[in-house]
């Protein structure tokens, strides 16, 4: 008999012990793969949007000044690329724009800079945009057959300038985390961002005399660029914008 129970209770601990190997082994998996899929959510995060849009611009003012018009016209070129970041950070590259025209703009999350650079001139013009000067008079939402756009009215209290904004979306399309742009404030893209949680297929821009349209041609998906799109170069004379 005490062969027997000692036979016995080996038994036991060797089954026992066996369920506690298993059940480990299965812990273990079961990290992995959450290590795993973590590492899948975080490639997932680092893609970024790259928009390429057409650029048309209207000079609705005729009595506008000839070099006044045509500068508009030649400022914004034919098309712009667009890339939003995984962390909210945004550059923009003019195509087709004049000699006098944009080359790039972007704008930096980490330092909530936008900065503009012009062809003609080696000067960033940069000023923060957690600033409004713009006060958002009214806005309007407008549903349409497979989306809706946002219509904005602001003014500048300074110059009693008005702007006219609207962006169309496609419902369920280019969606992304309004929160990454909870402090671009200039001209309210916080406030559309925040409504929408997605990029616009078109934007129409009107002030002073002056009507520009954005439509997007197309989307791709790309790894987020490296941080030299977002920051200033070293041979550039920073210019703070009042």
């Amino acid at each position: 008999m005490g062969k027997t129970n000692i036979l016995l209770r080996y038994l036991v601990d060797l089954r026992f012990s066996s369920i506690f190997m298993n059940m480990r082994n299965v812990l273990w998996i079961a990290i992995l793969l959450q290590i795993l899929l973590s590492c899948g959510g975080k490639e997932e995060s680092k893609l970024a949007f790259k928009l390429t849009y057409s650029t048309h611009v209207e000079i609705l003012d005729q009595s506008m000044p000839i070099e006044t018009q045509n500068y508009f016209l030649q400022k914004y070129g034919d098309s712009v690329e667009v890339i939003y970041g995984s962390q909210g950070s945004i550059r923009s590259d003019y195509y087709g724009s004049g000699p006098k025209g944009l080359s790039y703009i972007f704008y930096n999350q980490s330092t909530h800079k936008n900065c503009a650079k012009w062809k003609n001139l080696e000067k960033l013009y940069c000023y923060d945009v957690r600033r409004n000067d713009y006060i958002l008079d009214s806005s309007k939402y407008i549903k349409t057959d497979n989306g809706f756009m946002l219509k904005h009215y602001s003014q500048n209290p300074n110059d009693e300038e008005i702007i006219i904004q609207t962006y169309t979306f496609i419902d369920d399309s280019l969606k992304v985390d309004g929160k990454l742009y909870s402090n671009f404030k200039d001209l309210s893209f916080n406030v559309v961002l925040a409504k929408a949680n997605q990029l616009p297929i078109k934007i129409v821009q009107t002030s002073e005399g002056v009507r520009i349209t954005t439509e997007l041609l197309n989307v791709s998906r790309i790894s987020d660029p490296i941080s030299d799109l977002y920051e200033i170069m070293p041979n550039l004379i920073l210019q703070n914008a009042q």
